[in-house]
């Protein structure tokens, strides 16, 4: 018997509890199989012994499937069941959990899975070229990889020594290939447990380890609980504490972690000026060509192309409530599988909008999204966790990005790097000002037309600097070191401009 045979075998056997549901649900998505394993993860939700892990992942995969009414009955439970257990830190970004759950979640889950262990790294001492490594499973087609290369590019050698340690496979592409020659060595650790890994880290004398993956697939901060460097940080990957006591600092930005909100992580704070988020040069946007993509070029074109589990009930309400009140508008919006297309369509047409005005949009190779995304009038950001590549994208574009700020890291980024681009008027009080401002935008041509010739200005700024941010960036990583150098704490700090 295969073992998927052997879990529907054990649901029948068990049909109310919450582990066989659960295994077979996670087996099913291991296999690309989602919209089977739908039903079976929410039944082991559905569980009486469900716990917050449970929870958590069937509110993240029916947020995925669009299925917002299976995720609004949950979310009571997965709050409630926090309280004594954990779940994954990154299923519960795109839940309502508050800073403060976040935190404690994540600390509870740090404490579980990575215990204190002897560090194998020696205090740091004074030294005049820090080696850093950077610890990632993005090296690869993926914002984080597209983002870093150009940081690793920029590093000023006479300084830093940059050393790149992969994760979650060897990526053949060239892409793979050009991110990985940026830095000055590459290792793949995926052949070493965590204490192996954490032991290369240390015979290779890195100073500084930066963590980007936080609690993302294929991370494994569990090396770093071995403490193989002196310093140890995180950095882009994971938007949200890590709740490690393992890791000294995170990098932020006056917008995704305002010294009001420090009390919500257990690192101490890197706070970058402008935008915590480096920001390469991508390729030239094209001409925008509506017809190019099926549009009328009559319409006005709001579109969101953050990941459809971003999109929230509530959030779709102000959507449908904006192309109410602006006719000609339409709402283009990615997808990965034609089945989330037809149920957001329905969502559209039980709020009284015909579905026909609901576009759809699949992945596409990143210079052909970047040609699309032009040709959009205005992108409308997503709460409780919002644009964080897709926003830097439409600025480069030329697109203009509405956004609020959420309460989270993950819910904070856009409203950044708007206020970095000069976009202020772009960041909205409260979603009733999101939506009255998107609708009088809607219904003005000119306001519209000149808010995307000023966005398009932002790809000649500071913010797609990326070798200018690598000097803020190697002040932080130099402040920190010269203090964790000198015998001082972890603390708190802003990086002058």
């Amino acid at each position: 018997l295969t073992a998927e045979h052997l879990a529907r075998d054990t649901v029948a056997a068990h049909p109310t509890a919450c582990r066989p549901h659960f295994f077979l649900a996670s087996l099913l998505a291991d296999q690309g199989r989602r919209v089977e394993a739908l039903p079976h993860f929410l039944g082991a939700a559905a569980a009486q012994d469900a716990g917050a892990t449970a929870l958590g992942r069937a509110y993240y995969e029916a947020a995925h499937a669009v299925q917002w009414d299976a995720a609004a009955a949950v979310a009571p439970r997965l709050q409630q069941a926090l309280a004594a257990d954990q779940a994954n830190p990154f299923h519960l970004l795109i839940t309502p959990a508050r800073p403060a759950e976040l935190r404690a979640n994540a600390e509870a889950t740090c404490a579980t899975a990575w215990p204190r262990r002897r560090a194998l790294a020696a205090p740091a001492e004074p030294k005049a070229r820090l080696r850093v490594g950077y610890l990632s499973p993005d090296y690869r087609d993926h914002p984080v990889g597209h983002l870093v290369a150009d940081l690793f590019r920029h590093h000023d050698r006479s300084r830093f020594d940059v050393r790149l340690y992969g994760l979650g496979g060897h990526d053949a592409s060239q892409v793979g290939r050009d991110i990985r020659a940026a830095g000055d060595g590459y290792t793949c650790l995926d052949q070493h447990g965590d204490h192996a890994a954490a032991r290369k880290i240390r015979a290779d004398g890195i100073d500084v380890l930066i963590d980007l993956g936080g609690h993302t697939r294929h991370s494994r901060l569990g090396i770093l609980s071995f403490r193989p460097a002196p310093l140890q940080m995180h950095y882009l990957g994971f938007p949200g504490t890590t709740g490690a006591p393992f890791v000294d600092y995170i990098v932020g930005d006056p917008w995704t972690i305002p010294p009001e909100h420090e009390p919500f992580f257990t690192e101490k704070i890197i706070r970058l000026p402008l935008s915590y988020q480096i920001n390469s040069q991508r390729p030239a946007p094209a001409p925008a060509d509506k017809a190019r993509w099926g549009l009328d070029p009559a319409q006005v074109v709001f579109c969101s192309f953050n990941h459809v589990r971003k999109i929230t009930a509530p959030m779709f309400d102000v959507w449908c409530d904006i192309l109410a009140r602006v006719p000609a508008g339409i709402l283009w919006v990615l997808i990965e599988t034609e089945h989330q297309g037809a149920l957001l369509k329905a969502q559209a047409e039980r709020r009284g909008i015909a579905p026909q005005r609901v576009h759809l949009a699949r992945r596409l190779p990143r210079a052909a999204h970047l040609a699309r995304l032009a040709v959009a009038d205005l992108h409308l950001d997503t709460l409780p966790y919002n644009a964080h590549t897709t926003a830097s994208d439409c600025l480069w574009v030329g697109c203009p990005l509405l956004t609020t700020p959420g309460q989270t890291f993950a819910g904070r980024v856009s409203a950044g790097l708007l206020a970095a681009a000069g976009l202020q008027d772009c960041i909205a009080a409260d979603l009733d000002q999101y939506g009255r401002m998107a609708s009088a935008l809607g219904n003005d041509r000119p306001a519209l037309a000149a808010l995307k010739a000023r966005t398009a200005r932002a790809r000649d700024g500071e913010l797609f600097d990326p070798a200018a941010f690598t000097r803020r960036f190697e002040r932080g990583l130099s402040q920190a070191w010269e203090r964790a150098s000198s015998g001082g704490q972890p603390a708190s700090m802003d990086v002058a401009r």
